[in-house]
């Protein structure tokens, strides 16, 4: 099995919809600075996300942040310039191709 598709299996299979900036160092095979600059990119988007639909309720995502040293998966995949789903159909395809 090679790198890439130990990262597939950790990723795709994980029960979990979040990594954490281990997680991202690890997976993704970056250095601590990369996933702490991803982790921040990650986290900003969340924020601006959260913001938009907490505002009509007069909150904000710094006093809601239930997750604060965990990101999605599907936010990183957007960070590094990659569809999540995309790459996870293909994740099967590639996973029923070798089983068949």
């Amino acid at each position: 099995m090679t790198k890439k598709e130990k990262v597939d299996e950790l990723v795709f299979n994980s029960n979990s919809a979040y990594l954490t900036m281990t997680g991202i160092k690890d997976f993704m095979n970056k250095t601590q600075t990369e996933a702490e600059k991803i982790f921040a990119a990650c986290k900003k988007i969340e924020k601006v996300d959260a913001d938009k639909k907490l505002k009509k309720y007069g909150l904000s995502y710094e006093e809601l942040d239930i997750r604060p040293t965990k990101v999605l998966i599907s936010t990183v995949f957007k960070v590094l310039g990659m569809n999540y789903k995309f790459e996870l159909n293909r994740y099967k395809q590639r996973k029923e191709n070798n089983n068949g």
